[in-house]
């Protein structure tokens, strides 16, 4: 792999000398070249452009994100029933639905941990609820 500033000369250099076909060519041929960075590509614009050679400032890497979800011990609650359940009785939905309203947790919280199950009766019981 070429560092910056040979593939920045080069696609100066390229730009330079393409004539208007050339140009055409490289607008639609140019973006199967691998370019990591963009340097050539940005060297062929300034020339082509009448630019003075002037190598771009590096790219500034921006911080990563923190995936990092904190979650209420009643959400944990809520999520580790749901994961454990086969059948989640309707007064117990309803319970649950109650502690995380009190709770001021995210109101998606309940409707993701019902997700995987569908409103249905227990086939043992007859109980109405999710299963």
């Amino acid at each position: 792999m070429p560092e910056p500033t040979e593939a920045y000369r080069a696609g100066y250099e390229k730009g330079k000398k393409d004539s208007l076909g050339g140009r055409m060519a490289e607008v639609t041929m140019g973006v199967m070249r691998d370019d990591p960075g963009g340097y050539f590509a940005a060297g062929y614009s300034d020339a082509a452009a009448g630019r003075k050679f002037q190598l771009p400032a590096p790219k500034q890497r921006s911080p990563p994100v923190s995936t990092t979800v904190s979650i209420s011990d009643e959400e944990r609650a809520w999520f580790q029933l749901c994961d454990r359940s086969e059948f989640i009785s309707l007064s117990v939905a309803k319970e649950y639905h109650e502690r995380l309203l009190a709770a001021h947790a995210n109101p998606t919280v309940y409707m993701i941990g019902l997700h995987p199950f569908y409103e249905l009766s227990c086939p043992k019981c007859g109980e109405a609820g999710y299963l």
